[in-house]
């Protein structure tokens, strides 16, 4: 089965920017190698998003030796994950990762602070550098997690292009503006 675009292997089609599976593998590894994790929760959307990067940290992990502690799935437009987020709990978690869409992971990140896990190492994809994200929830609910990304706004490389966008729009990019933006310019 093909797993991704770049499994293709087909000399018409190319990534112009990393696989969000390859952010999973980074996150994972990031929570098992550098912050000592071994009881990971992944809380994704039950999307292409989310159901891959869910088996890509499966895989991850086994790899490891270990498997994930809890996985719960949710459907964009969800607006409550008490009950997915009670059973990480359960579980005895010592780490989350979050992998959906920014309206749902904005919820995620608010309801895991109110359910007593916002202390717990929190880590998403290029979601948690979105603008959409940081619009939808309260700073202090985000205050200490990761993100596995590829562009960052505050990055003093990309100070020329944030400063064009802020501009011409009256706000910072976030990934995707980034992301578009060069693939117009490799095509």
């Amino acid at each position: 089965t093909v797993k991704s675009i770049s499994d293709l292997n087909n000399d018409y089609i190319y990534r112009h920017r990393n696989s969000d599976r390859l952010n999973a593998v980074v996150a994972t590894d990031y929570l098992v190698n550098s912050l000592g994790c071994s009881k990971i929760g992944v809380l994704y959307n039950n999307a292409d998003l989310g159901n891959g990067a869910k088996e890509t940290i499966e895989d991850t992990l086994n790899s490891f030796g270990m498997t994930i502690a809890a996985a719960e799935a949710h459907n964009a437009g969800d607006v409550d994950m008490t009950g997915q987020i009670m059973k990480l709990k359960e579980a005895g978690v010592d780490s989350v990762i979050v992998y959906c869409f920014p309206a749902e992971a904005a919820i995620i990140v608010r309801q895991l602070n109110e359910l007593g896990l916002g202390d717990l190492p929190i880590i998403g994809g290029a979601t948690f550098t979105s603008t959409g994200f940081y619009d939808a929830c309260d700073e202090a609910y985000v205050d200490g997690t990761y993100a596995v990304t590829d562009f960052v706004a505050d990055d003093p490389e990309s100070a020329d292009f944030v400063n064009a966008f802020n501009e011409i729009y009256g706000q910072n990019p976030d990934n995707t503006a980034f992301e578009y933006y060069d693939a117009v310019y490799l095509l």
